[in-house]
């Protein structure tokens, strides 16, 4: 994965990376997928390859991530392009919804865009719908608009581009041999992102309810004993992060969670917790100073 800003060169690297696996390492071009976010960023990342290896035509795959995940998807269920919503689409059926559940929010210009966005949350965080809470309208109410967009989009057999990855990954979640079958095609991965990227602080998501009850509140910085596999670990400087929106789960780096070898579901629980201005310098301070807090 190559993580760099526009104009550093990150093209070139992958452009010149996969010329070098497919000539001069031997491998075929077929068994190579390089990703990014835009169209034109593939069509422009396929060209410089092609001129880069004075080839005419490639086996090597360059795409978009939604272009990925809807070409396995339509090889598992032949689906065609009239399968895919356009945004005309969604906003009509999200202003019927609108109009049948939600009535007076309905006049309100920018409510089937909010809605829409919530959608969107959902979907891609993979959020229980009953433990989503929103933002825009009575949570009754979005759920209502929430299920009758997905029952018209299963009747019209339609998919946004949201169900696109969910749908992807729900296939690669039941279907462990489609997975391995695209494993073994795709056995060197190439991703190209310049945006969206951050090395996010440690943090747990949790609604305004679960912050009462672990007594916290947003912006804490906790202490977290986690085990796993009989093995535990303290997680240090875990900011809290309060909102009705989320459900509760803790965030750390992959590397971290690789390192500590993460079983599916460990278990962790708040060891200490002060308020904003304490983390761990001031933790190694105080017990270099003797002070048991």
């Amino acid at each position: 994965m190559v993580l760099a800003g526009p104009g550093s060169g990150k093209t070139s690297v992958i452009v010149e990376r996969t010329a070098y696996m497919t000539g001069e390492g031997k491998i075929p071009g077929s068994s190579v997928l390089v990703v990014t976010f835009s169209r034109s960023a593939a069509r422009e990342m396929k060209e410089r390859f092609l001129k880069f290896t004075r080839q005419a035509s490639t086996d090597v795959t360059f795409g978009t991530f939604h272009g990925v995940f809807y070409g396995i998807l339509k090889h598992a269920y032949g689906l065609g392009a009239g399968n895919i919503l356009s945004e005309e689409e969604k906003y009509a059926i999200l202003k019927e919804m609108t109009l049948e559940y939600g009535q007076e929010l309905a006049q309100e210009g920018d409510f089937q865009e909010d809605v829409a966005k919530e959608i969107s949350v959902v979907k891609g965080n993979r959020i229980a719908l009953d433990h989503y809470y929103s933002s825009c309208c009575p949570d009754d109410v979005f759920r209502q608009i929430y299920t009758g967009y997905q029952k018209t989009l299963r009747e019209r057999r339609k998919l946004d581009f949201d169900d696109m990855l969910l749908c992807c990954y729900q296939l690669f979640d039941r279907r462990k041999d489609i997975l391995a079958a695209w494993q073994n095609k795709f056995q060197y991965i190439m991703v190209d992102i310049d945006h969206g990227v951050i090395v996010a602080k440690r943090h747990i998501h949790m609604t305004p309810a679960d912050a009462v009850t672990l007594k916290v509140k947003d912006n804490d910085e906790v202490f977290v004993l986690t085990k796993s596999y009989g093995r535990a670990l303290i997680y240090a400087d875990v900011v809290v992060r309060v909102d009705w929106s989320y459900r509760l789960a803790m965030h750390v780096d992959t590397d971290e969670a690789n390192a500590f070898s993460n079983q599916t579901e460990p278990y962790g629980v708040i060891v200490k917790f002060f308020d904003g201005n304490y983390n761990t310098d001031k933790w190694i301070e105080d017990v270099l100073s003797g002070i048991n807090r």
